[in-house]
């Protein structure tokens, strides 16, 4: 079973600039230029990666597993809830974190441990971005790992309370950020019911289209080419009575 993405709402910030025009450099006082703003600008998207200091259970592959709907309701509200918070993680101090677009996704890292992928949003573009969620995910995660309470930095939790460890002292093995494209079509409105179920191949419309190209060429062959050619051929025909006449005065 494939999950479907959470509805995302994009915020613009006319206040940034992402470019300068150029409009005159030979005015008198000053050169004349205007910002360029991108008011569609839908933000940067990152994979961010992170390790969880348990050995791997098969039962994480199982959607319908009881322990799997444990740990990912647990874990889905610990990674949303560390990098939201403010005093801890720098991306959300500066208010530039946007959302988790994805559910948390469980995958065995080669050293057998948990791992966990999921997609962060973040509103502003900046060339470290990676570097910034990295560093704010370490920092909340080494708070939360220091705490002795039931609580994910103060923020309660719903569900059966299990505190994971999150491994931060072993550099980008442990967690990463990757920036990632945004996927065709995506456009961050969460429109749709995801009621399909993606069984198709996606080659009707392919096939469809060349099984018409197909029966034009012959229709046209049949309604221009064929009639000209039996014309031709008729001795009926005025272009051949012609043709002949010339040759027999010649």
């Amino acid at each position: 079973m494939k999950r479907q993405k959470r509805a995302t709402y994009f915020r613009c910030d006319n206040s940034m600039v992402y470019g300068v025009e150029i409009k005159s450099l030979y005015n008198v006082s000053h050169p004349m230029a205007d910002r360029c703003c991108c008011p569609e600008f839908r933000g940067e998207m990152f994979r961010l990666f992170v390790t969880i200091d348990l050995p791997w259970s098969n039962s994480l592959g199982d959607h319908r597993n009881s322990n799997y709907k444990d740990k990912f309701k647990m874990v889905d509200q610990e990674v949303r809830y560390l990098l939201g918070n403010k005093e801890y993680s720098w991306i959300a101090a500066e208010e530039i974190v946007g959302d988790l677009v994805t559910d948390p996704e469980f995958v065995k890292t080669d050293g057998g441990k948990i791992g966990v992928n999921v997609d962060v949003l973040l509103l502003k573009p900046h060339w470290d971005n990676d570097y910034r969620i990295e560093e704010s995910f370490k920092a909340a995660a080494n708070e939360y790992r220091d705490r002795n309470e039931t609580t994910v930095l103060g923020r309660l939790v719903q569900g059966r309370w299990e505190k994971n460890d999150y491994v931060t002292d072993r550099g980008r093995k442990a967690v990463r950020a990757v920036r990632v494209e945004w996927e065709d079509g995506e456009d961050g409105s969460g429109s749709g019911d995801g009621s399909g179920d993606g069984s198709g191949d996606g080659d009707d419309g392919t096939d469809y289209e060349l099984i018409m190209y197909i029966a034009l060429s012959i229709g046209g062959f049949i309604l221009f080419v064929l009639p000209l050619f039996i014309c031709l051929r008729s001795g009926a025909c005025l272009i051949t009575q012609c043709w002949s006449k010339g040759k027999e005065e010649l």
